[in-house]
């Protein structure tokens, strides 16, 4: 495994990561991976230090249970993931481990079908709420997804909201504010204090909300431009075009909120990436 770092000339490999045919998890803010292996015997989850190597095992199981949905919280204080039973002798739950406790929590997929399927979960900072996004429990033609809010109680996760969304991004703007993409292409904001849900941006292809929360970049259905806007309350200002001739298919913010790095398709080459710097 290579680091590279600012200004990003030279990477430098990490001698004490040795990368196998485990999956691999990085917390946002760069310190940590979540290693996910297999064997004959079962899974391990494992924690990996990148600044001193350390190991710490997490959690184990035998199969035939698994895990799926790993993911951490923005602030990298939780990882999540949940522990699923195909053979339905134990119950499914999420479990949550806090890095600053060093403990894992379990709770109950409260009023949750078995034949729901999460095929990915978001953790808010505080650790009690959960977006998952969902398949359907009655399979129709339209196979829609849909987000579900889960409010994580004493020992249980509740449903609190659900709506039929375009099954691509979602993401936390406080503890108790997200936005997701609908199928409409539209940018919703919900806010889970009071049940308002409001439209952020309308024709919206893609987006990415920096780190401080405070801007968005995002490209337009047909457009191959990618914009940077300032989010205030349920109003995205100082919109201005950044970037021509790409349709993005990755963008991530630096943890300064200052660097966005770029993946994407252009009409002259198969792939690009790059990094746009502000002031």
């Amino acid at each position: 495994m290579k680091r590279l770092t600012y200004p990003f000339e030279q990477s430098q490999i990490i001698p004490e990561i040795k990368i196998d045919d485990s999956q691999m998890i990085l917390s946002p803010d760069g310190k940590h991976l979540c290693e996910i292996s297999r064997s004959n015997s079962g899974i391990n989850l494992k924690l990996l230090s990148l600044e001193d190597g350390k190991e710490i095992e997490i959690a184990k199981f035998s199969y035939p249970i698994y895990v799926q949905d790993i993911s951490w919280s923005d602030n990298s204080r939780y990882l999540g993931y949940l522990k699923i039973d195909p053979s339905g002798r134990e119950k499914n739950n999420l479990r949550l481990y806090d890095m600053e406790s060093g403990t894992s929590k379990v709770y109950e997929l409260k009023d949750f079908a078995r034949k729901d399927t999460p095929i990915s979960m978001n953790v808010s900072d505080d650790g009690r709420g959960v977006l998952f996004t969902m398949f359907p429990e009655h399979i129709d033609q339209s196979r829609k997804r849909s987000i579900l809010l889960g409010e994580i109680t004493d020992n249980e996760v509740e449903k609190r909201f659900t709506r039929e969304f375009g099954g691509k991004q979602n993401a936390w703007i406080s503890n108790d504010q997200f936005v997701f993409l609908g199928y409409d292409a539209t940018l919703y904001e919900y806010d889970r204090r009071n049940g308002a849900l409001s439209v952020i941006l309308e024709r919206i292809s893609t987006f990415r909300l920096s780190p401080d929360k405070k801007s968005i970049a995002y490209s337009l259905d047909a457009e191959n431009i990618i914009n940077v806007g300032k989010l205030q309350g349920r109003n995205v200002l100082y919109n201005e075009p950044v970037y021509h001739g790409i349709v993005p298919t990755n963008m991530y913010w630096s943890l300064d909120n200052k660097k966005l790095f770029i993946q994407g398709q252009t009409d002259s080459t198969e792939g690009q990436s790059f990094i746009l710097e502000f002031e």
